[in-house]
């Protein structure tokens, strides 16, 4: 089992901008910070810079060896009962930091859906508590970039975590005022067209509704979705829901696809769109993943859903968040209920093409990794 040992300074640097511009921490809060065994030495700098701050410290540790034990005891019931104490303290949690584990992210995907369902059961009631109480908090992506999973998608580890650990270096000020000029731009049912030099020549409408701006600020509180107590780090992203009737054109994608920690990567994926929909698909790599969740996700599943905008500085080639990366163009199928769409479909699949240009009109509004 391995500890990630990144660049101190770095480390230092990202924990501090995480604190003091998206959590913003004050002197006499109580900070919270959970933590699994791979990630001590990182949140032992979380723990250094909170209390430059003046704040109160408590940490949660998750030890790798004793879960993975209690799961091969089959007391995976067990482990999804949060103990008292762990009840009390985030009631008086003001702001809370998660680095995720387990770290061997491969074995845990061999389990079961319900088996890990049945270990993380108390997950649901913990969000209820967080939202009651105000709590904002957030979520170290860089937990989820072990070694284990490095090997598994074919990355180089320590180089994977630096990329994580600088996209939280953004200012979320600049990146919510980034996506607040998308917003403006891509508002009303307007044509959008994107563009790269590598094939890609697509033309879809928007569909009208409200666009999601979401620079990682926490919203404590939020009784619509509680799960938005907690933003993953790092972050940066733009939504906006697509009318699933009308695209023509093909998307190249330039850059990997993560559907979940247990699957390999989407790679090389060329789509198709006609009328919005689907009609030719393929891929290097992922395409059984793919037809798979098209064939169960029912009507829709093959019809134009989703665009997303990276609008995150920081970042570049970074796996898993290839989306937040400024500039990049996330197109979307499937279900786009949850940002303001009319497609329910269950499944989501998507293409991403890193620093193409996107149009509404005539009008250039994206360019070389830049928001004009």
């Amino acid at each position: 089992m391995s500890e990630i040992n990144g660049s101190e300074d770095l480390t230092r640097e990202a924990c501090r901008n995480i604190l003091t511009k998206y959590l913003r921490v004050k002197s006499g809060e109580n900070v919270a910070i959970e933590t699994w065994t791979h990630c001590l030495p990182m949140a032992s700098v979380m723990v250094d810079e909170a209390r430059k701050l003046g704040a109160r410290t408590l940490v949660h540790y998750e030890d790798e060896r004793a879960f993975w034990a209690a799961m091969d005891r089959s007391q995976e019931k067990l482990l999804g009962e949060a103990s008292e104490p762990e009840w009390s303290s985030l009631k008086s949690t003001d702001a809370y930091v998660f680095f995720w584990g387990p770290e061997d992210r491969p074995r845990a995907a061999q389990y079961s859906g319900k088996t890990f369902d049945e270990a993380t059961q108390y997950n649901s009631g913990w969000y209820d508590v967080g939202c009651q109480t105000g709590l904002r908090g957030v979520r170290m992506e860089v937990g989820n970039a072990g070694d284990p999973q490095a090997r598994f998608w074919g990355e180089d580890g320590p180089q994977w975590r630096e990329k994580l650990m600088r996209g939280c270096l953004a200012d979320p000020a600049e990146m919510a005022s980034a996506g607040d000029r998308l917003a403006k731009a891509l508002s009303g049912p307007r044509k959008v067209r994107v563009r790269h030099e590598n094939g890609t020549n697509v033309e879809f409408r928007l569909k009208g509704a409200p666009a999601r701006v979401d620079p990682g600020y926490p919203q404590p509180r939020n009784k619509e979705n509680s799960l938005n107590i907690l933003k993953s780090m790092p972050a940066g992203i733009f939504r906006v829901a697509l009318d699933e009737t009308y695209g023509e054109g093909v998307v190249v994608a330039n850059r990997k696809s993560y559907p979940s920690m247990g699957v390999k990567p989407l790679e090389g994926a060329r789509f198709r769109f006609h009328e919005g929909k689907l009609v030719e698909r393929s891929f290097s790599q992922g395409a059984q993943w793919f037809e798979a969740g098209v064939m169960k996700g029912g009507p829709g599943a093959d019809q134009l859903g989703a665009l997303h905008i990276g609008l995150n500085p920081m970042l570049e080639e970074a796996a898993k968040v290839e989306d937040q990366e400024l500039g990049a163009v996330l197109i979307g199928v499937g279900g786009n209920e949850s940002i303001g769409g009319s497609n329910p479909g269950k499944f989501f699949g998507f293409a991403v093409v890193g620093k193409p240009e996107v149009w509404v009109d005539d009008r250039l509004i994206v360019r070389d990794g830049k928001i004009l």
